[in-house]
C-alpha cells in the first residue's frame, strides 16, 4: 500500500449533521457514516470492502467496495463498468474477461436492473436508487440483497492516468437517519472529484466540534 500524502482538506457540516456522523477509515476508507456504528474491512488480491453497520441491528449499512482491473477484479470492471461506463472500458479488457470467465458479452453485461433510478453526475460518476423490495445494483454486492428499505448509492469509475477501477458506495439507512444520506453521498463524490481516493489528499473533518483526521484510501497494486 502507498502512504497517503498531501495537504489537509477541511470539511464542515451543520451541527445536527456533524453530531450524528463519524469518519470511518479502513483499507478502503475513509467514509462518513452514522456515529457509533461498527466497521470492518477486508481485502482481496484486486478488491476490497469497508462495511459499516449499526450494533445489534440488521438491515441498515454503509458500504464501500472497490475493484481493480486485474485478477478477480477484472470481471467487475468489465461487467459493471461496461454496463454504466461503456466508452471508458477497453474492448481488450472486455474480451479478456469473457474468455477468462467463459461468458458471452450479453451474460457479462446482464442484468440491467430496470427498477433502478440512475442519475449521471459526471461522465464517470453516477447516483442510483434501488427501490424497496427490488433487485438492483445496490443489492448486487455480496451480503446485501433486497430490503423493505430503499438503497442508495454512488458508482464511480477511476480511469487513466490512474489504474482503472470501479468504486461503489452503497447506503441503506433507517428512516430516522435518512437526513444524513445526502451529506454522505456528497462527501464521497467530492472525494472522487478531488482524487482523494487515490491518496492525493488527507481528509480532515470537524465532527461534533472535535477534529478527526483519516488518511485516504490506499488502493490495491498489481503484484
Amino acid at each position: 500500500m502507498e502512504t497517503p500524502t498531501g495537504q489537509p482538506m477541511a470539511t464542515t457540516f451543520s451541527a445536527r449533521v456533524a453530531s450524528a456522523l463519524a469518519l470511518y477509515d479502513g483499507l478502503y476508507g475513509p467514509v462518513l457514516a452514522p456515529r457509533g456504528w461498527d466497521c470492518g474491512s477486508d481485502q482481496g488480491t484486486a478488491s476490497g470492502r469497508l462495511s459499516i453497520t449499526p450494533r445489534n441491528r440488521t438491515g441498515p449499512f454503509v458500504q464501500l467496495d472497490e475493484s481493480a482491473d486485474w485478477g478477480a477484479g477484472e470481471y467487475s470492471i468489465a461487467a459493471i463498468g461496461g454496463r454504466y461506463f461503456p466508452r471508458d472500458i477497453p474492448s481488450e479488457l472486455t474480451n479478456h474477461a469473457m474468455e477468462r470467465f467463459h461468458v458471452t458479452k450479453e451474460e457479462l453485461l446482464a442484468p440491467r436492473y430496470s427498477d433502478d433510478v440512475v442519475t449521471y453526475r459526471t461522465s464517470r460518476v453516477l447516483e442510483f436508487v434501488t427501490p424497496a423490495n427490488r433487485q438492483g445494483l445496490c443489492t448486487s454486492a455480496p451480503g446485501l440483497g433486497t430490503s423493505p428499505l430503499p438503497t442508495y448509492g454512488v458508482l464511480a469509475l477511476q480511469a487513466p492516468p490512474h489504474e482503472l477501477s470501479i468504486i461503489l458506495l452503497t447506503i441503506r439507512l433507517p428512516p430516522e437517519l435518512n437526513y444524513l444520506r445526502a451529506t454522505i453521498m456528497k462527501q464521497f463524490e467530492r472525494c472522487v472529484e478531488l482524487d482523494t481516493l487515490v491518496a492525493e489528499e488527507i481528509i480532515k473533518c470537524e465532527i461534533g466540534g472535535a477534529e478527526t483526521t483519516a488518511g485516504p484510501m490506499s488502493r490495491p497494486r498489481k503484484p
